[in-house]
């Protein structure tokens, strides 16, 4: 009597007959395998099967051949449809006569559930594989617990699974609970929304690391809330790299006091807790040493550098913890003394600096004796910031004026020096009118080709008394004033004429490019880009000659701005650089929505590539990141071949810095121009 369809197993009933022959099929053959019943009779039941299903299918058909009718085996086998697509089967045979032998198979197709199985094992190994954390947590269990963990958390974390699960996240963070992080995390939890936070986590063995975590909440089909899911990715190298770049941006590279963007940043905040707190005022002491260049000259720049420590040293010994050392740069330094009573206060604290600098120092195995120039000026309500900075200057001019050490405190009286901001400004409203301000101009080099590849031009005073003069001894005067428009669009008109000049010389006018430096004050005129092109018309000059450099502040301040200004200038063909990268925002993932050709890598980041690893490593990560962004690089200060081949080596394009030349007059450039013909690649 032949056997029975087995429950659960309908799908497909397959008639087999001695070799594995089919002689009948029954059931939803056509739905399921896209054959008609008739076309599969005849044929083996075996020919239909995949290679991995073939042989243990055999020897189960086989086993039950041999066996009592009626008993059934269950098997699993992969067959082939009309489609071509392989299908899934669970089945079970048995032997429903012995003479002739038939065997029945009863088949259920499972391909979509099999499938899933694939996908889900698939998902197993992903997550097992991945190197972003997965932590998987029970919101329907008493304290959120942890229910799931995959191998990349237990790598970051150096806990095992078997630690973790049933404890809630919260252990991560520690006794470190009061991050911003937490509470933005606590606040998604309670309104049941996905959130993105920066975390500090610990190890288990208490080691810092940072963790960027993605909370996503899951649902199920009645939308009630049961899991949440985070995906932690480990950041600590990014936040390492992200801290030194801040630091160099507000440090001095030498002796890594603040520099002057942060002191200036202190600054004014002690001038508004002035203002919230009557009875209270600062002072800023303000100092250079005599003949610094004299024992840079004479005993070489290391000892200048250690000489320079050493009194950043003594500053920071003799200062109290609320006070600020900051190096404005060369020899100058600066402290601000807060929370003081009034002037005796500060000359106290002055004559205690000019007593911890007069003791001897060995440098080089001389014995130094340090003299310095100190002027102090105390904060009133109606000043602003700058303007207390501005008088400790001219203190310190009376102080050079009366002899080598000496310390003065600015009384008024002192602002009739010659030295002092009024009689600046003067000088220079005066230097305008007499064309005094010029351009000189700084080759930058393509470091491949070892050419010029265009220059930098720099203003310079020719003062009438004073000599040639660098930006630092008026451009402060002037950025605090609409003076430096004026000297901007001086010089600028020099540069097109000195151009014009050039431009005859050359086998290509497109081989020439010179780079003009917009301040903040001409960056934000109205009619910026009306002179400019009528400057450029008037001089027959083209577009494609002119370069802008502009610093990242001044991009930053109004973006909206910035934006549409770039824009219109590069739809007049003029490049756009941004100068003296890293010692603003630092933050290249907010450049990248400007419209930018370039940027200049400052040279305190470059100075120590030789030497510091992690300096070269931040000049390299940055030059990778603005590639990334389409961006070529120019790096300033280069000042030795060492540098200048790392910075090959890092794929930066382009060099400046007194390696390749210092800045010139015009009249050298044409005669470099005349020997060279032909200058090298532009950007």
């Amino acid at each position: 009597m032949a056997a029975g369809p087995i429950k659960n197993f309908s799908d497909l009933a397959i008639t087999v007959t001695s070799g594995w022959v089919i002689e009948e099929v029954g059931g939803d053959c056509t739905g399921i395998l896209g054959y008609q019943p008739q076309q599969l009779a005849g044929r083996g039941f075996l020919d239909f099967l995949s290679a991995d299903s073939l042989e243990a299918v055999q020897a189960v058909f086989e086993e039950v051949a041999k066996g009592v009718a009626g008993e059934a085996q269950f098997f699993l086998y992969r067959s082939l449809s009309e489609s071509g697509s392989w299908l899934h089967f669970q089945a079970i045979v048995q032997r429903s006569s012995s003479e002739p032998l038939r065997l029945r198979i009863d088949a259920r197709d499972v391909t979509e559930q099999a499938n899933l199985d694939q996908m889900r094992m698939l998902r197993d190994r992903a997550l097992t594989a991945t190197s972003n954390a997965f932590v998987i947590s029970d919101v329907n269990l008493p304290d959120m617990p942890i229910i799931y963990v995959n191998p990349a958390f237990e790598r970051v974390s150096g806990y095992s699974a078997a630690e973790v699960l049933g404890r809630n996240c919260r252990f991560l963070q520690g006794a470190d609970r009061n991050q911003p992080g937490v509470v933005e995390l606590r606040k998604a939890i309670r309104d049941q929304r996905p959130c993105r936070v920066v975390l500090r986590n610990y190890q288990k063995d208490g080691t810092l690391f940072w963790n960027d975590l993605a909370l996503t909440p899951i649902f199920d089909t009645k939308g009630e809330l049961t899991h949440y899911l985070g995906i932690q990715s480990e950041i600590s190298q990014s936040k390492l790299l992200e801290e030194k770049l801040s630091h160099n941006a507000f440090h001095d590279g030498l002796t890594d006091l603040p520099n002057r963007l942060l002191f200036m940043q202190k600054l004014d905040q002690a001038s508004r807790h002035v203002a919230r707190t009557p009875g209270c005022t600062f002072a800023v002491l303000l100092l250079d040493i005599v003949k610094f260049k004299v024992v840079n000259n004479s005993l070489g720049q290391a000892a200048g550098d250690k000489l320079l420590n050493h009194v950043a040293d003594c500053l920071v010994r003799c200062m109290r913890d609320i006070d600020t050392v900051a190096r404005l740069g060369g020899d100058e330094f600066v402290i601000l003394a807060e929370e003081i009573t009034g002037s005796e206060q500060a000359m106290q604290i002055g004559e205690r600096v000019m007593a911890a600098l007069s003791e001897p120092v060995v440098i080089e195995g001389h014995e130094l004796r340090i003299n310095v120039s100190l002027g102090i000026a105390l904060f009133a309500g109606s000043m602003k910031a700058q303007d207390c900075l501005n008088n400790a200057g001219a203190a310190r001019f009376s102080a050079k004026q009366g002899g080598s050490t000496r310390c003065v405190l600015f009384d008024g009286a002192v602002i009739e020096d010659p030295g002092n901001r009024l009689q600046l400004e003067n000088e220079i409203r005066t230097g305008i009118q007499q064309a005094e301000f010029c351009p000189f101009y700084q080759p930058i080099i393509d470091l491949g080709s070892g050419s010029i590849s265009r220059f930098e031009a720099l203003v310079r005073w020719n003062h009438p008394t004073r000599g040639l003069l660098a930006p630092a001894h008026f451009l402060p005067v002037a950025e605090d004033s609409d003076l430096i428009v004026n000297i901007g669009r001086s010089v600028f008109s020099q540069v097109c004429r000195d151009i014009r000049q050039w431009l005859p010389n050359l086998n290509d006018p497109n081989d020439l490019s010179v780079n003009f430096n917009l301040s903040g004050r001409e960056f934000s005129q109205p009619n910026l880009l009306n002179w400019l092109t009528d400057a450029l018309l008037q001089h027959k000059i083209p577009t494609s000659c002119l370069h802008i450099e502009i610093t990242e502040g001044v991009v930053m301040e109004l973006p909206d701005t910035s934006r549409l200004k770039l824009r219109k200038l590069r739809d007049l063909g003029i490049h756009v650089h941004i100068d003296d990268f890293g010692t603003g925002h630092s933050s290249l993932s907010r450049l990248q929505h400007f419209p930018l050709d370039c940027l200049k890598i400052d040279k305190s980041f470059v100075e120590n590539i030789e030497d510091d690893r992690t300096s070269a490593e931040i000049v390299r990560s940055i030059t990778a990141m603005a590639h990334t962004l389409g961006l070529s690089v120019v790096a300033e200060g280069v000042e030795t071949e060492g540098q200048a081949e790392i910075l090959r080596q890092f794929g930066c394009e382009y060099g400046q810095g007194y390696h390749f030349g210092r800045p010139m007059p015009a009249a050298a450039i044409l005669d470099l121009l005349k020997k060279e013909a032909v200058l090298g690649v532009r950007s």
